[in-house]
This record gives structure tokens, C-alpha cells and sequence, in this order.
């Protein structure tokens, strides 16, 4: 029979060194820049922000915007700063996990450095699989500007070169 023991050794140990206060680590890329912002509440995370981030820089990192709050969900849960090895984590997940670090780092002068960048639309499409992409060459898609020609009279009026049925219809009525 086993005994009930009430000294079991948690499976994590979350850190209580912490001391009370915001701890904050700049996230500065080319076209954008931020603060990522702990918060420390009775030596424990209590929360995990971005701040100085405004809208338009939330739609261009919107992988950013997305992950901040499964970082802060993360954290303050399990009070650790490090993600499973088997967990598969994204790049911008990866760029706050270092943030969070940094600004609890003891190091004042720590520095958060990355290589980061925004996926370009290229990037983007390239990955799109052969088969979903659109086969349209450069003198289909012309052949499709070319086909909405324009005709206009003296008037100043200007109609489609080829009228639809409803047009026509209205013509017949006017005669």
C-alpha cells in the first residue's frame, strides 16, 4: 500500500528571484519598434505585453500580434521561459521568448538581436502549392485588360464596348 506524501517534488520549479516590477526589452526592426513588457507581481510573471506597438505595425507583424498572447499565456501558467523541445514554434514566438528573457536578464546593457524579417508576398506565393496556383500567363492576364475596351462619343458619355442585355433592353425602350 502506498502512502499519501504531501512534500512531492513539483516537475517545474518556478523561479521566485524575480523581484517586483516592470522589466522591459526593446524590439527594434527596420521598420518597426517596440517594447515587450514583463510585468512581476509577489516574485511571480504576471504578465507579458507589447507596447508601442500601434496598428500598423500590429498588420504588417500580425505573427507578432498573433503569438504575444500564447507567450503570455505560456509564461504565466508555468513561469518558465523556456518552450518544450518537441513544441514547434514559430519565428516570431521564438523572437518574444528571447524578449522575455532579455528583460529578465541581470544584464543591463543585454542586447536582443535578430535576424528576423517580415515575409515578402513573394516568399508567401512561392510556398503555394502548384496545383492551387492559378495558371494565367502574362498575355492571358492581357488579353483579359484588352477585352474591357471602352468606347466613348462626342457626348461626353462613355459606355462598355459591349453592352449588356439590360443596356440593350433600355435602348429598345427609349425607341
Amino acid at each position: 500500500m502506498l502512502k499519501g506524501s504531501n512534500d512531492a517534488t513539483p516537475t517545474f520549479a518556478p523561479d521566485n528571484s524575480y523581484e517586483d516590477g516592470m522589466y522591459i526589452a526593446n524590439i527594434a526592426f527596420t521598420d518597426a519598434d517596440m517594447d515587450l513588457v514583463v510585468e512581476i507581481k509577489d516574485k511571480q510573471i504576471a504578465s507579458i505585453a507589447l507596447e508601442g506597438f500601434d496598428e500598423s505595425e500590429r498588420m504588417l507583424y500580425s505573427d507578432l500580434n498573433d503569438s504575444i498572447s500564447f507567450v503570455n499565456d505560456y509564461i504565466t501558467s508555468t513561469q518558465s521561459v523556456e518552450l518544450p523541445d518537441a513544441s514547434n514554434v514559430t519565428a516570431s514566438t521564438s523572437i518574444l521568448m528571447d524578449a522575455v528573457k532579455t528583460a529578465l536578464s541581470e544584464k543591463n546593457d543585454a542586447v536582443l538581436t535578430t535576424t528576423y524579417e517580415v515575409p515578402l508576398l513573394e516568399a508567401i506565393t512561392e510556398e503555394v502549392p502548384e496545383e492551387m496556383a492559378e495558371d494565367k500567363s502574362d498575355d492571358a492576364l492581357a488579353e483579359d485588360v484588352l477585352s474591357e475596351t471602352v468606347i466613348s462619343d462626342d457626348m461626353g458619355e462613355v459606355q462598355d464596348a459591349a453592352p449588356s442585355d439590360a443596356d440593350s433592353m433600355d435602348d429598345s425602350i427609349e425607341d
